[in-house]
């Protein structure tokens, strides 16, 4: 089968990495593609609506620094803006935004399609070999392509698993599949699979939160932007909850209501085990099991997604 394309790098994965490394690429001036396993799950935040935070936020902004795009999008997407640590001094101020996750998804999408010369190929990566001093990429529908560097970033969908509670999948996000061909390609090429846990944050229906209990937590009355391009009015109206979550409390309402409590002991078990190759979902149930009684932790009610009327963008 011929080759369909060519290029002077390709870029597999559409996350942050992949966003980033696409985008530089295309900025020297090389021919580029990025491979996704799906165009309309470019830039997915699956794991957490938020972008920066303490360490994580200087990051970005060091991102952006390089001409990078993670912070245009977040000053584009987010719905709230925090500086953390301003009780400290301003070295370890970290800045923190909370996005719209399905916005922020689309604005990089939008980015990247309006880069002339930086094709977006859907499909999944089987394989790859070398070719007369360049690589050969095999697609799982059997399409292939050559180019001269070949970057992956597949973050946590190479040989992934899911825990949600007492179940346990195999995907690389809800919904979508493992690279399972991909990872047994590089465990072919003696490339370790050596992966870190990841969680998300609990999914609260909110009708059953009493947010009278609740402590409110706003934006700051004068945000800083991610990037040092924006000129636009942030989005900052977004509001977030944080209600103390006792040990005690969540031991009594999550493990001990559960009539098969020890099989949540033996679930966190097998996460330690195996959390070099897999991707964890984390559940309310997990923090329980971790606190004591004199301890208690702050858990975020996050505003995930908000309709276009409520966005200034």
């Amino acid at each position: 089968m011929p080759f369909s394309a060519e290029y002077d790098v390709v870029v597999v994965g559409g996350g942050h990495a992949g966003i980033e490394a696409a985008h530089a690429a295309y900025r020297l001036g090389v021919k580029t593609a990025l491979l996704t396993m799906s165009i309309e799950a470019i830039g997915r935040m699956s794991c957490n609506p938020a972008v920066g935070g303490v360490a994580k936020g200087q990051i970005v902004r060091d991102i952006d620094a390089l001409g990078g795009l993670m912070g245009k999008l977040t000053d584009k997407a987010g719905i709230q803006f925090r500086m953390l640590n301003k009780s400290k001094g301003p070295a370890v101020w970290g800045p923190r935004a909370q996005c719209d996750m399905d916005f922020y998804s689309k604005c990089a999408r939008e980015t990247l399609e309006s880069f002339s010369g930086l094709d977006l190929l859907e499909g999944e990566l089987a394989s790859f070999s070398p070719f007369l001093q360049k690589t050969e990429i095999l697609l799982a529908d059997g399409r292939k392509f050559l180019t001269k560097a070949l970057i992956i970033t597949s973050g946590t969908f190479l040989a992934s698993k899911m825990y949600t509670g007492l179940l346990e999948s195999v995907g690389g996000r809800v919904g979508e599949p493992s690279a399972d061909a991909l990872s047994k390609t590089l465990s072919g090429l003696k490339v370790p699979l050596r992966r870190l846990k990841t969680g998300t944050p609990s999914r609260i229906d909110p009708d059953t939160v009493d947010f009278s209990e609740c402590e409110v937590q706003h934006g700051d009355i004068d945000p800083w932007p991610f990037s040092d391009s924006t000129t636009h009015a942030l989005n900052n109206d977004a509001v977030c909850t944080l209600m103390d979550a006792n040990g005690t409390v969540l031991k009594r309402k999550f493990i001990n209501f559960n009539s098969e409590k020890d099989r949540l002991h033996h679930t966190l078990n097998k996460i330690k085990k195996a959390q070099k190759q897999h991707h964890s979902v984390k559940n309310l149930w997990r923090y329980a099991v971790n606190c004591n009684e004199q301890h208690s932790i702050k858990d975020y009610q996050q505003w995930w997604n908000l309709s276009a009327d409520s966005r200034r963008h």
